[in-house]
């Protein structure tokens, strides 16, 4: 046998068992077909106690909640992606909205900022 027909098979392999783990697995693996999910909730003691229920849609209200904060962009800071810090700036520094202009934003934040009132309570 020859490097390249064995690199060849190596490379098939590869791929298939890619396939396999990431396509077919989970497709046939029972858990995924099911709609019960687990939540945690607080008891009238302050306990937390795990709770299984039926998966339900979204009700109106969170529905037009789930809307507002894609919309208004707060996924982009109200989410646990860690962002690169290039070093351009110190750590911990803090972004100045005049930052912007002078090009010192760090590669964290993505300026202008899409509309952002975080602060402002939506109705």
């Amino acid at each position: 046998m020859n490097v390249r027909f064995f690199a060849l098979f190596a490379g098939v392999f590869c791929i298939t068992l890619a396939v396999i783990t990431q396509g077919v697995l989970p497709f046939v693996e029972p858990s995924s077909r099911t709609t019960r999910v687990t939540s945690v909730v607080r008891t009238d003691f302050g306990q937390l106690k795990w709770m299984v229920s039926e998966a339900t849609d979204y009700t109106e209200q969170q529905l037009r909640g789930r809307n507002i904060y894609l919309r208004e962009g707060c996924w982009y800071c109200h989410s646990q992606f860690v962002r690169p810090v290039t070093g351009r700036m110190a750590p911990g520094a803090l972004l100045q909205s005049a930052d912007a202009g002078a090009g010192l934003d760090n590669g964290a934040v993505s300026w202008p900022l899409p509309r952002a009132r975080c602060s402002r309570p939506y109705r």
